[in-house]
């Protein structure tokens, strides 16, 4: 069956699952509603690029048109209210249907095609454990071939296949006699012999049904067919024995599954592994509902059309991107001007490429060339030919400095920012999808940018740095304010948003900076080399765009991108509040002991400094102890900010007062003269800061967190017949609680 039409899904709101062999589209009612009714489509994979992203038109009615040779063909998911409903419910239901029928456009195929219907049925032999029948029925028609600007680029290598010690040593010994001299040779060969060796990455996941129920099945099939067919006393006691033994394994396996699972759950986060402990959450959860939302062009008109939203989203990226940012190149050439680092020039050792491959992260994304990082692990085995030559090819960039196009260029995926509008590209964040022999490559180049970034980098700068980590930034923040309300002192912290900040950083700006710093010529031109010329496309739906230029940011994905990031925004925060005397002031005692009274005394002991702000890479933090010095450090970065071409979103930035008596006659803050807002509660970096300086909103979200967990498991696990109760009590502690401590 190709399309399948769904009633009573009961899912909320509009979204889509995909499967191995089909996408299930759906529309219900909203969060606040009742759980009941919905409608939708079950469309094999195949056929996806021949439909339009399917429309809700309410929670009994969901349309999907579809490219055929003869025009647009029509389909509508219908749930009809029984005769049992109101006379109000059934009469708005077949208002709109009617409604939807008569705006289908003239040339699209709905009651035209009745002649094409050459056979319809009811389906007596599948097994739905229900008194309905399936109805099916073949319909002639013809799909539009619809052409694809590019295709979608090489299959996924099985990583898994990685581990099995015959087939690596075979795929290095067919590697190794017909190995390349440069890396888009290589890598050619590298792909066609993983995937000889290793096969393809299989798409379909793990979960508690097993091919051991497969003959169960068929037989409680085999039975109900028979009982069917002949309805005898003997042919019923088959059936139900048939059902018994079905249901027994499937209790038997599904409660085997969950404790696997749980324990796995549990051991990750006992021992740290987060990212263990989330996939194992993800796993318990269920798959993913991704929300189906039609994209708006720039004139606020929904796009349906795949083809047109593809389109928009290279429209999109291609203004974000094709321009380079209005910057004050002479306020960068000002001081610190520091020595040139010439040690930082080196040519990289076998031993220095060997660190950086096996430092490269496992189950990740790979880039257009399907190469895992797994499968480029398996090609540096010390002394080994394969690594040898990978070697010989980071020289060769490295004398040149310049490296190949296939590293430097990039795709690019959308991920919701989980706020805002869905149909609005700007609430979706741009990620890179690059090839991972040039992450090996460019982490060469980061432990050198980190010896000079750390020349540049303020004491508050947390972000992606060595031993540091949101950690410090929410507890410096949480000791500021307790201190403050302790000696009953005002504190206003301005929490400020850049917009796009990645992707907005002048890469003239950027390397006029590194100069400046001390980058060394041949280090320079490699970062250079890496965003210089580059070219990306946008993968959507399974489709990919035409290439287009990037000209301007930093690639999100790239192992360099938050290191040269962090060094463009040192060095703009050196040019706003290099001769600042603002902010928080701490006076600190170190002593040698605790009840030593006479060091208490000692003024040599004491310590003073100046918070002015909290970084974690764009995430910034103002403090000062009025209201006018916080205006005035916000003056001093919005002006820095427009000189390095960064812009900060007035509607993103907020204020927080603490000990502040009258809430009413605070003034007004400004950023580029608009007025920004004075919150309450401001989520920094995962926690709830209250101005109260109370954790009772934090822990209050931690809940909620947990709570949102439990209640994804109610279909899964707590409403599942068949788990024990000492299962699901098994999963509370795996699941939710892990959920409410992290």
């Amino acid at each position: 069956m190709d399309i399948v039409a769904l009633s009573e899904t009961r899912w909320l709101e509009t979204g889509s699952i995909k499967e191995k062999d089909c996408t299930i589209f759906w529309n219900g009612k909203g969060e606040t509603e009742a759980q009941v009714h919905g409608v939708g489509f079950a469309v094999k994979n195949s056929l996806l690029k021949h439909i339009d992203t399917p429309v809700g038109i309410s929670p009994r009615l969901l349309r999907i048109r579809i490219h055929t040779e003869s025009g647009y063909l029509t389909l509508l998911s219908v749930y009809a209210p029984t005769l049992q409903a109101d006379e109000d419910v059934k009469d708005s239901f077949y208002r709109l249907l009617e409604d939807e029928v008569r705006h289908v456009p003239a040339r699209d195929s709905l009651r035209s095609l009745l002649k094409e219907v050459l056979h319809t049925r009811a389906i007596r032999s599948t097994d739905w454990d229900t008194d309905h029948c399936l109805v099916l029925g073949k319909i002639r028609t013809f799909l539009k071939k619809l052409s694809k600007s590019q295709q979608a680029g090489r299959k996924r290598t099985d990583r898994e296949g990685a581990k099995n010690p015959e087939k690596v040593n075979s795929f290095l010994k067919a590697v190794s006699e017909s190995c390349g001299e440069d890396w888009e040779d290589i890598s050619l060969i590298v792909h066609e012999q993983a995937l000889r060796h290793f096969g393809s990455q299989p798409r379909e996941g793990k979960d508690w049904f097993t091919k051991d129920l497969l003959p169960l099945v068929e037989d409680k099939r085999e039975a109900l067919l028979r009982y069917r067919e002949v309805s005898t006393h003997s042919n019923f006691t088959r059936l139900e024995t048939a059902r018994q033994n079905l249901q027994r394994e499937t209790r038997k396996c599904a409660n085997q599954y969950w404790l696997d699972l749980c324990q796995k759950i549990q051991v990750s986060a006992d021992t740290g592994n987060l990212r263990e402990m989330y996939d194992g959450i993800k796993t318990a959860i269920g798959p993913t509902r991704r929300k189906v939302a039609p994209l708006r062009d720039l004139q606020g008109n929904l796009l349906t059309d795949t083809d047109q939203q593809l389109q928009r989203w290279t429209e999109h990226y291609s203004a974000l991107y094709g321009s380079e940012p209005i910057i004050d190149l002479e306020a960068i050439d000002q001081p610190p001007d520091l020595p040139c680092l010439s040690e930082l020039d080196f040519v990289p050792t076998v031993e220095e490429l060997l660190r950086s491959i096996n430092d490269l992260s496992n189950n990740k994304a790979t880039g257009t060339d399907g190469i895992p990082a797994e499968i480029i692990k398996v090609l540096a085995v010390p002394h080994s030919p394969t690594l040898l030559q990978l070697h010989r090819s980071v020289v060769s960039y490295w004398q040149r400095g310049q490296v190949p196009q296939c590293l430097k260029d990039a795709q690019f995926i959308q991920l919701y920012k989980n706020t805002g509008d869905k149909s609005d590209c700007n609430n979706y964040r741009g990620i890179s999808l690059l090839d991972v022999f040039g992450k090996s490559v460019a982490r060469l180049v980061l432990k050198r940018l980190q010896v000079l970034g750390e020349y540049i980098y303020p004491e508050s700068q947390c972000g992606f740095r060595s031993n540091r980590s949101t950690i410090d930034m929410v507890f410096t923040l949480r000791q500021l304010e307790e201190k403050c309300r302790e000696i009953h002192v005002n504190l206003y912290i301005a929490f400020v948003d850049l917009t796009k900040a990645f992707d907005t950083v002048s890469r003239a700006g950027l390397y006029r900076v590194l100069v400046t710093i001390g980058c060394p010529p041949t280090l320079l031109k490699i970062v250079q080399s890496f965003h210089d010329g580059m070219e990306a496309s946008i993968s959507f739906d399974g489709d990919v765009s035409d290439s287009f230029s990037v000209r301007c940011g930093v690639k999100q994905g790239c192992v360099i991108a938050p290191c040269l990031f962090n060094i463009y925004f040192s060095y703009l925060l050196h040019h706003a509040f290099d001769d600042n005397t603002l902010g928080v002031y701490l006076h600190t005692r170190f002593d040698e002991g605790l009840f030593n009274v006479q060091r208490f005394r000692a003024k040599t002991k004491v310590s003073h400094s100046t918070v002015t702000d909290l970084l974690f890479a764009d995430n910034a933090a103002l403090f000062a102890h009025t209201a006018d010095d916080l205006q005035t450090l916000l003056d001093r970065f919005t002006s820095s900010c427009a000189v390095f071409g960064l812009k900060i979103s007035e509607s993103k930035t907020v204020v927080m007062c603490q000990e502040v008596e009258d809430q009413a006659a605070l003034q007004t803050f400004l950023v580029n003269g608009k007025k920004i807002a004075v919150v309450d509660e401001f989520c920094y970096l995962g926690s709830c800061i209250s101005s109260m300086a109370s954790m009772e909103a934090d822990l209050n979200s931690r809940i909620v967190r947990a709570a949102g967990c439990f209640g994804q498991l109610r279909r899964r696990v707590w409403a599942n017949k068949k788990l024990r109760l000492k299962t699901k009590i098994a999963v509370s502690p795996g699941s939710t609680a892990s959920t409410c401590t992290i």
